[in-house]
């Protein structure tokens, strides 16, 4: 029997790991490096005191954090 759209985005509780946690895993990972990436933009922001681009920066990394449970030991 083929799944429905719905039996395929549901976890497979058989496994001990579930699809779902898996993306969740995958995105967490992106927002770490993004926001790696933008730490090193505030950086150069910072060198060329560009206050309105540090403002954006800081308020795009602190949306990541708050909206992915970001913590300081997780950015590396």
């Amino acid at each position: 029997k083929q799944k429905t759209a719905y039996e395929i985005k549901e976890c497979d509780w058989s496994s001990d790991v579930c699809s779902s946690d898996l993306f969740k895993d995958k995105l967490r990972k992106n927002a770490i490096n993004h926001i790696n990436k933008l730490t090193k933009d505030m950086g150069y922001l910072e060198k060329l005191n560009n206050l309105n681009g540090m403002n954006l920066v800081y308020s795009q990394i602190k949306w990541i954090k708050k909206h992915f449970n970001i913590e300081i030991d997780d950015l590396k």
